[in-house]
């Protein structure tokens, strides 16, 4: 064994541990709470200076993350801007974004970072990247950007790869609670990798390798995808044959083998679903495959608000009707709008000029659609009245339904929530 192998396992046994994390979004910001509650030292790095200044304060930016949680982390961990702090870590664990630029992957968040970490990095640290990729990303792209190659691995540094999955918004899923899938370059980082996560989360899943957990990333989602895409689909067809998809699938999910449910909608949203399957995609046009299912989810999910605009066009024929979209994050209890079908009609009915616009959402006070302000209507029974219809696009358990159906003189539900009646209908 080398000496930096086991000097790191003194060091996880005695819970002497230095561990930086970089990037505080949903996953990073989990991340570091769970940690901060071990004896070891923990740094969280974010450039958003108004996160960092949350943090500091006590207040948490994720509305699923409450004030507490923040307020007892910051007594055992230290946040800030400045990478300078993370040197002479023991662990580096990468959780940045990785979205899309012109359907393409946008790795620009892991080089920028990479750039200020690579200095700052001493021989026996541990690095894990967290951040959805394509395979290859941890062997290729991040042990260049951070000039590995003068290190020997798995002797004096330790490089491996471990996926977030975070389920938004689901108490039920803590990050405790969900088997979490690791991987390492060589066996000792496999081990020591393991080994970290084991401080906080009870069951581990070591890869075979890191592009079979980078796969797995990707494959979780594209399935999620693909599946959601389908019931789309199908809710077209049973839209024209007046049968309420939301029947079909209660129905077909009773079979207790050869099926899971899936649930249609307003189109793919977040930072997963829309996303993932593209990385997936690019890779497989480098190797020359046709990735014809994948294709179809953002072919078929993009053209979803554009549907149920035109059904709102079809029902409403007076121009400057009132119209309420409920909801404009990705998905329900979460202040996330990244990708989100709701914004997305919000602003195809504003390009379009055809009515009077408005939204509801608990979690998101104002938003700016082209160049107007817009502030969330409060849902009451005197506001409900006043519009010619209500479009449900984000199911928050906060908006009281019964106070909606009651005094909405029309609904477009893309969520199943109301009974099909003649003043509710599915799109």
């Amino acid at each position: 064994m080398s000496n930096y192998y086991r000097l790191n396992l003194k060091k996880i046994r005695n819970s002497k541990l230095k561990i930086s994390i970089i990037g505080l979004g949903y996953v990073g910001l989990n991340l570091l709470i769970h940690f901060a509650k071990t004896k070891n030292e923990i740094f969280g790095i974010d450039t958003d200076k108004k996160k960092i200044s949350l943090i500091k304060k006590g207040k948490s930016y994720i509305n699923y993350i409450t004030d507490r949680s923040i307020k007892k982390t910051n007594k055992n961990s230290i946040c800030s801007t400045d990478y300078s702090l993370i040197k002479n870590s023991d662990v580096i664990i990468l959780c940045l974004p990785t979205p899309l630029k012109n359907n393409q992957p946008d790795l620009s968040y892991l080089k920028r970072s990479c750039k200020k970490i690579k200095s700052k990095i001493k021989e026996g640290t541990i690095i894990v990247l967290e951040s959805t990729s394509y395979p290859g990303t941890t062997e290729n792209f991040i042990y260049k950007n951070l000039n590995l190659y003068k290190y020997e691995l798995g002797k004096n540094i330790f490089l491996g790869f471990s996926p977030e999955r975070e389920d938004p918004g689901n108490n039920k899923f803590s990050i405790s609670k969900i088997p979490k899938v690791i991987s390492g370059k060589t066996k000792k980082c496999l081990k020591l990798i393991e080994l970290i996560y084991k401080i906080i989360i009870p069951k581990i899943v070591k890869a075979e390798s890191i592009k079979v957990a980078e796969t797995s990333k990707l494959l979780e989602n594209v399935y999620r995808a693909v599946n959601v895409t389908l019931v789309n689909e199908i809710k077209l067809i049973t839209n024209k044959l007046n049968i309420d998809i939301f029947d079909v699938i209660n129905t077909a999910k009773t079979k207790p083998f050869g099926f899971q449910a899936f649930y249609p909608g307003p189109g793919l949203g977040g930072h997963c679903l829309p996303v993932d399957p593209l990385y997936l995609s690019y890779v497989a046009k480098k190797l020359g495959v046709r990735s014809t299912f994948i294709e179809l989810t953002k072919k078929i999910n993009s053209k979803v608000p554009y549907l149920i605009y035109a059904k709102l066009k079809s029902i409403l024929k007076i121009k400057k009707s009132k119209v309420l979209v409920l909801g404009v994050t990705y998905k329900a209890n979460v202040n996330d709008t990244r990708e989100s079908a709701g914004l997305k009609l919000l602003e195809i009915i504003k390009k379009n000029n055809t009515y009077s616009l408005s939204y509801s959402d608990p979690y998101v006070k104002t938003l700016v659609i082209g160049s107007k302000k817009y502030n969330s209507v409060k849902i009451n029974k005197q506001n409900i009245k006043k519009f010619d219809c209500i479009i449900l696009i984000t199911n928050h358990k906060k908006f009281n339904y019964d106070i909606i159906k009651k005094n909405s003189k029309l609904i477009l539900d893309t969520r199943g929530k109301f009974r099909v009646s003649d003043k509710v209908l599915r799109i």
